[in-house]
């Protein structure tokens, strides 16, 4: 019994240092996942974004084996653009909890504008974590055309689109891919769809101009060009969820319009709606946030609620043309013809060169049977536009109900120089003038 009890003293003491030895090896590679934060210089950004950042820090550094804080951290850096700074928080987070793909995934956005090998071995990882997202495999396809690797990407984006058939980021992808194998009538058929169904983005534009100059439409291809010269045209930009949730953080209200447009040019005008709504506070300060947010509520069949936002945006700045533009077409979705009239003249008498004012008082004049208003209406607005084809459409309609058919054929004559000869309204159009 005593040999027993002076093996099991000997015991204890050795199981002990064996616990501790265990514990400092644990620890050294637990807090080896902890990585010290990065915080960047922030003498060269304004108080509010300063503060911000510090913020995040400070509660990272509270939850230190927290990777949704870390996580934070790194969204607020990226939407203050220290990507390098951002891409060390994110990989800290992934460290942290290695089966949430967000961070592999935000890492490799952070990296992508300095290191497109480093972005890509992230969105693969993202991929592998998360097999059904389409997300990361669509972004490394799009550093692959990039990179110009067209076969490597075709496989990933036909991936995407199985995964997701109804998003449009990935149909952009197809479409840039089809350009870049010189397939130029498919790729025009393809970004045609997406027009149809309301994307106007910079991205699909520039697309669609170089299949139209490739495919010998030469004046279609001049049309395109002209409207890439609008500055209100969004990129696709950071169109996606994770992204989104990065740009929330950004205390500049430039960057909650920049993403609310480009949210609504990929048709999702609920989501842009409620982004700007929810950070009214900061978003309100910027002199775009009400005609943008007006226009929203219009996109998404809230007219009501559009003639508010307009009414409030008209007492802070009651020379906004588009507010006055905005706001006629709020009457006129709720039947309210004459307040529309003259809210439209008011736009037009501010910014004369503003078409769709012009274009949209024709109609609300045809509303009221004014035609012979409408038609001068109309001839004004193609002064300013002479390339907008819908009003170019409704003035020829109306100059054969007027029995003009001389002045009808002129503006034939200049619509088949300006859509495809393929053009339902035009060939309706011709056959109009033919009997």
């Amino acid at each position: 019994m005593r040999i027993f009890l002076r093996h099991r003293v000997f015991w204890i003491p050795l199981l002990a240092l064996a616990g501790i030895a265990m514990t400092a090896v644990l620890g050294r590679s637990f807090l080896s996942e902890r990585a010290p934060l990065r915080v960047p210089d922030l003498s060269s950004v304004s108080e509010q974004a300063a503060a911000a950042i510090r913020r995040a820090e400070s509660k990272a550094l509270a939850s230190p084996d927290s990777a949704d804080r870390r996580g934070d951290f790194g969204m607020v850096l990226l939407a203050h653009q220290f990507d390098a700074a951002a891409a060390d928080a994110f990989q800290s987070a992934a460290k942290l909890n290695p089966t949430d793909f967000r961070w592999k995934y935000l890492q490799g956005l952070s990296e992508t504008a300095h290191s497109r090998a480093t972005a890509m071995q992230c969105f693969r990882a993202a991929a592998e974590l998360n097999p059904s997202n389409w997300l990361p495999r669509l972004r490394l396809a799009e550093l692959l055309l990039a990179e110009n690797r067209p076969d490597e990407a075709a496989l990933l984006i036909a991936s995407a689109r199985t995964l997701a058939p109804g998003e449009i980021r990935p149909a952009l992808a197809e479409i840039r891919l089809l350009v870049m194998q010189k397939r130029f009538s498919e790729a025009d058929t393809a970004a045609t769809q997406l027009q149809e169904r309301g994307v106007v983005v910079r991205d699909l534009v520039e697309l669609r101009a170089q299949c139209l100059f490739q495919l010998d439409r030469p004046a279609e291809a001049q049309r395109l060009a002209r409207e890439l010269q609008q500055e209100s045209l969004p990129a696709a930009g950071w169109n996606d969820p994770y992204a989104a949730a990065a740009l929330a953080f950004s205390t500049d209200p430039a960057d909650l319009i920049t993403e609310s447009r480009s949210l609504a040019a990929f048709g999702n005008f609920r989501q842009a709606v409620w982004m700007l709504q929810a950070q009214r506070a900061r978003a309100v300060l910027h002199p775009d946030f009400f005609p943008v947010l007006a226009r929203l509520l219009l996109e998404s069949g809230q007219p009501t609620a559009a003639l508010q936002e307009c009414d409030e945006g008209l007492r802070r700045t009651p020379n906004s043309s588009m507010l006055h533009h905005l706001r006629g077409s709020a009457m006129f979705l709720v039947d309210r013809n004459t307040e529309a009239i003259a809210s439209f003249r008011r736009a037009l008498e501010l910014k004369p060169d503003l078409a769709l004012a012009g274009f949209n008082l024709a109609h609300c004049l045809l509303q009221t049977g004014d035609r012979s208003s409408a038609i001068t209406t109309l001839m004004d607005t193609l002064q300013a536009a002479p390339e907008m084809s819908a009003a170019r459409l409704m003035l020829a309609g109306l100059l054969l109900d007027e029995s003009r058919e001389q002045d009808a054929a002129e503006q034939l004559r200049i619509l088949e120089q300006l859509l495809p000869a393929t053009d339902e309204s035009l060939l309706k159009l011709k056959r109009r003038i033919n009997k």
